[in-house]
């Protein structure tokens, strides 16, 4: 008898329970969450942003670290550069989206270009060696696309085959593709520490 007391008892109080919860639900600042379903629970999903651990890199020469210094000075002074490249590149393309004539494609890059080396023109050709090397890297990085195929296609092959010349004589190569897994793997992992404000 007194079980089936308790047990009425709690059945009465479930209905109550039920729009105690609903309105608990109404009158929360809660967050609707992505969630799936694994082996009969419901589980939630929640993506996180990207946190990259960092740490001191330790050498073991002095060389060594005077080598990797020198590459980061060299990273922070020509990355500008590229970005501001890339952002250009995509904005003029954007801009001449409809434009199916290569003439007036031409005489609009060539206008874009005389604007770029007045702007930049003297800082860029007082680049060292090793840091126009970078830039070609980086260039290719942040468009996707070596600075050998930039010329050509903004100029002319002829125009890229005379660049790539001229840079081979300086010890570049306009076809150079970045490559941040092996041997550009130092100048990604400062590139995403300029990123992220870490240097």
């Amino acid at each position: 008898m007194k079980g089936s007391v308790i047990l009425l008892f709690l059945l009465a109080l479930i209905p109550a329970l039920n729009a105690q919860n609903q309105q608990a639900a109404e009158d929360s600042d809660g967050q609707v969450v992505v969630a799936r379903v694994q082996e009969g629970d419901t589980v939630p999903q929640v993506f996180l942003n990207t946190y990259f651990l960092w740490e001191y890199r330790s050498f073991t020469t002095e060389k060594e670290r005077k080598k990797y210094n020198k590459l980061q000075r060299n990273v922070k002074k020509v990355y500008p550069y590229a970005r501001k490249a890339a952002d250009l590149l995509a904005k003029y393309e954007d801009e001449l989206e409809g434009v199916e004539d290569r003439k007036t494609r031409k005489k609009y890059y060539k206008k874009v270009e005389e604007e770029l080396w007045d702007e930049y023109g003297d800082e860029i050709s007082n680049l060292t060696v090793s840091q126009g090397r970078i830039l070609i890297k980086l260039i290719d990085r942040e468009t996707d696309r070596t600075s050998y195929e930039l010329v050509k296609d903004l100029r002319s092959g002829f125009t890229a085959f005379v660049f790539q010349g001229m840079a081979r004589l300086f010890g570049h190569n306009l076809k150079s593709e970045y490559n941040s897994a092996t041997e550009d793997q130092y100048i990604e992992e400062i590139v995403v520490a300029l990123e992220h404000g870490r240097i």
